[in-house]
């Protein structure tokens, strides 16, 4: 496995102290982590962590069938998301205004953020419906599918 230096990461400060920390913390886990070894750092089920995966922001190798998840690359995302330097739900908000000037589904938004589609649904978009910033209609292809469009 190739050596992972914290120069490859481009992490802040805060970031680089954060995960000297989480080393201490996680010292008794092993240098290469399977799913279920991640769900228990992490404190997430199974499907937040394919999810994170999925979307890139939890690095990972494929060995044959088999997830490994070095724990270094771990350790990089609980420090780059656990640091108070993150966007907070209100800037998510703003770039959904910004990015449904045309009509989106949940899933091109999620897409685009980079998040979960129960997290834009339940944390952005129907906030941002009840106070009448953004407008929710059924899609003309799909009547199940949603679009959203900012009302701007």
């Amino acid at each position: 496995m190739k050596d992972i230096s914290y120069t490859d990461w481009e992490l802040t400060s805060a970031q680089l102290r954060t995960v000297v920390r989480l080393r201490k913390l996680y010292s008794n886990y092993p240098d290469a982590l399977g799913t279920k070894d991640v769900m228990k750092m992490l404190g997430v089920g199974r499907a937040t962590v394919l999810n994170l995966k999925n979307c890139g922001m939890l690095r990972h190798y494929n060995l044959g069938n088999r997830l490994i998840y070095p724990k270094e690359w771990v350790l990089e995302y609980l420090a780059v998301y656990a640091v108070s330097d993150k966007p907070n739900v209100r800037d998510y908000q703003r770039e959904v205004l910004r990015y449904c000037r045309t009509r989106r589904t949940i899933t091109e938004i999620a897409q685009h953020l980079n998040l979960g589609a129960g997290f834009c649904r339940d944390y952005l978009l129907k906030p941002l419906c009840e106070h009448g910033e953004l407008i929710c209609e059924p899609d003309k292809r799909e009547v199940k599918r949603h679009c959203y469009k900012a009302v701007r």
